[in-house]
């Protein structure tokens, strides 16, 4: 949705803008899923521009955060309170 947005030059929420820069920092994330096949517990893989890899280790401070940020999101989403509901974060102005 976000690089939709970006290419039709349209105006996009912060929800959005969050999506392209953690798109930017790290290109590609892998839903977890359990060894039944199912999605569940696990760990994620992120994979760096070049292709590479990458740990959330070896990951640079914005990295981490926009990660941390992005698991804050769903969760409020999925398991939370839905606090965001409330706010602006989802609209585009």
């Amino acid at each position: 949705m976000s690089s939709a947005a970006e290419h039709m030059n349209e105006k996009v929420s912060p929800y959005l803008a969050l999506l392209t820069k953690l798109h930017e920092e790290i290109p590609a994330i892998s839903r977890v899923i359990s060894n039944r096949g199912g999605i569940g517990l696990g760990t994620a893989t992120y994979l760096q521009s070049d292709g590479t890899v990458a740990d959330s280790d070896s990951m640079n401070k914005t990295q981490k955060q926009l990660l941390a940020d992005y698991k804050l999101v769903q969760y409020d989403q999925t398991s939370g309170k839905n606090y965001l509901k409330e706010s602006d974060f989802m609209s585009v102005d």
